[in-house]
């Protein structure tokens, strides 16, 4: 079964071809960072604007393609360059927004984390939140300490401003969860 789209003109977007049929109203935004408190924010494609040229514009199969499908809308992560955001505004339900980001440090260790944990194999583990200095963000003066410990950390650890330090053998040691069950 074909999948026809149209090509928006930012690079990994791409609208179904009937979107025009969706009661289902739809934006997408070019967002250069996950804060969106700071990053500039362009607005790409809306819905209500419709899609200059359909006639002339060429469409392509995207039915083998591996993407993030959202109503008339297809991401193709791959294909990003930076972040989209996806509003969608169905008719008498509630409001729902997308990101699609590329990954940075903080997600990958994300990923090493539900990879360590395997929360299938241990249950206990699926519905507790992941560790806080996982996810916490760090401020300058954290990451300033961390810096200045790094220096005094040696192979088997030593004392250092009162406090024992060492280096963790894996990212579950390091939260101290390895024996959760």
């Amino acid at each position: 079964m074909t999948e026809m789209y149209y090509a928006l003109d930012y690079p990994g977007v791409y609208l179904r071809t009937d979107f025009a049929e969706s009661k289902v109203r739809m934006a997408v935004l070019q967002e250069n960072s996950a804060d969106t408190g700071e990053a500039p924010l362009y607005a790409v494609w809306d819905s209500l604007w419709g899609l200059p040229d359909t006639v002339a514009r060429p469409t392509k199969d995207m039915s083998v393609k591996e993407g993030l499908r959202v109503q008339s809308v297809l991401v193709i992560e791959e294909e990003l360059w930076e972040g989209v955001t996806i509003l969608s505004q169905p008719p008498g339900t509630n409001e729902r927004r997308l990101h699609v980001y590329p990954m940075n440090d903080f997600y990958r260790s994300v990923l090493k984390y539900t990879e360590e944990i395997d929360a299938m194999q241990t249950p206990a583990l699926r519905y507790k939140p992941m560790p806080r200095q996982l996810v916490a963000p760090k401020n300058k003066a954290q990451e300033e300490n961390e810096d200045d410990e790094e220096e005094l950390v040696g192979s088997s650890g030593v004392q250092g401003h009162g406090c024992t330090t060492r280096k963790g053998e894996s990212l579950l040691q390091d939260l101290n969860i390895a024996n959760l069950s």
